[in-house]
């Protein structure tokens, strides 16, 4: 049997001690490394589900959107909902217009109305009372005879269509950056 001194089983203990140091330090840097890959994904669960939620609401509400824009009239539709105040059904300034705002979603930056929701159809820049029927866009289906006359051509179609391309475009600031939804459809006047 082996008989250490004082000094060696001293030594014997502190070097023990030292080793332990190290295993705690280890441990600790584990787990820390663990947690802070937890709360990463914690972080990424979040961001989606609120992602989802921005989703959900927009396209309820352009859901919601196309349901009011069906309801009005068939041939005041154009005049309600286009980029335009001069032609307002009811006069000058008394139609709904084209932007909409969303409960829950806030708009990109710079835009300028300042609402994430706006009703689009086929109209050119600077003339945005004039429908028409000879826009190339895969967006509205264009060109395409909207008045039912057999032709298409460059005429404002605002005062004789008989099917009218919609897209209802919502534009928000979310959880991802800019997040777009888009329901498109035609309606149509059909006797």
């Amino acid at each position: 049997m082996i008989q250490r001194t004082g000094k060696s089983l001293r030594a014997a203990v502190r070097s023990r001690a030292g080793l332990t140091l190290l295993e705690l330090m280890f441990a600790l840097t584990l787990m820390v490394i663990g947690l802070l890959g937890f709360a990463q994904v914690l972080m990424i669960t979040s961001a989606s589900a609120t992602a989802a939620r921005e989703e959900a609401i927009a396209s309820q509400a352009a859901g919601e959107m196309l349901k009011t824009i069906q309801s009005a009239g068939f041939v005041q539709i154009f005049g309600l909902y286009n980029g335009s105040t001069a032609d307002d059904p009811g006069g000058i300034g008394t139609a709904p217009g084209k932007d909409f705002a969303i409960l829950g979603l806030n708009a990109v930056p710079n835009d300028p109305d300042g609402l994430p929701g706006e009703i689009l159809f086929p109209t050119v820049t600077g003339a945005p009372t004039a429908l028409r029927e000879d826009l190339v866009d895969a967006r509205f289906g264009t060109p395409r005879d909207l008045s039912g006359d057999g032709v298409i051509d460059a005429n404002n179609h605002a005062g004789d269509y008989s099917l009218i391309p919609v897209v209802v475009q919502v534009r928000w600031r979310g959880a991802r950056g800019v997040g777009t939804y888009e329901l498109k459809t035609m309606i149509a006047n059909l006797p």
